[in-house]
């Protein structure tokens, strides 16, 4: 039921497995859960050094629900993991990102969502032009 991390066919019949009366059912949805969790955190981690390492100037602040990123002056991303992906919502001006979903509520920002290893190197990519375009808008 694994497969690859972030396979959202595979979650939601082990959330909906919660509920089960076959206490068996439950135990191993509730491991298959806790992998994938673990598999998203490992990922987060591996997402987080990357932004870090994009300019030594980006501050981090960890509100209750999620994890801000700042050029000095301005928040320029938000990160939200879940147990099978990392949602990102994140500062795009006025361009058009390939990848990246415009916020209509909020036209500055757009939305993009990480599940698997093989798209975080194109994630920070994506992140490092946000980061530029943030402290371009700036000055």
């Amino acid at each position: 039921a694994l497969g690859r991390i972030g396979d959202t066919r595979a979650v939601k019949p082990l959330q909906e497995a919660q509920n089960d009366h076959n206490k068996k059912v439950v135990e191993e949805s509730t491991k298959s859960l806790l992998i994938l969790n673990e598999k998203i955190g490992i990922l987060f981690n591996k997402l987080d050094a990357g932004i870090k390492q994009i300019n030594n100037e980006i501050v981090t602040h960890k509100p209750e629900n999620g994890y801000s990123y700042f050029t000095p002056k301005r928040n320029f991303l938000r990160v939200y993991r879940d147990y099978y992906l990392i949602d990102l919502w994140l500062y795009i001006g006025n361009e058009k990102i390939e990848g990246v979903k415009k916020v209509k509520s909020k036209p500055l920002q757009g939305r993009l969502r990480l599940v698997d290893e093989i798209e975080l190197s194109n994630t920070l990519k994506i992140v490092s032009k946000s980061y530029n375009l943030m402290k371009q808008d700036e000055n």
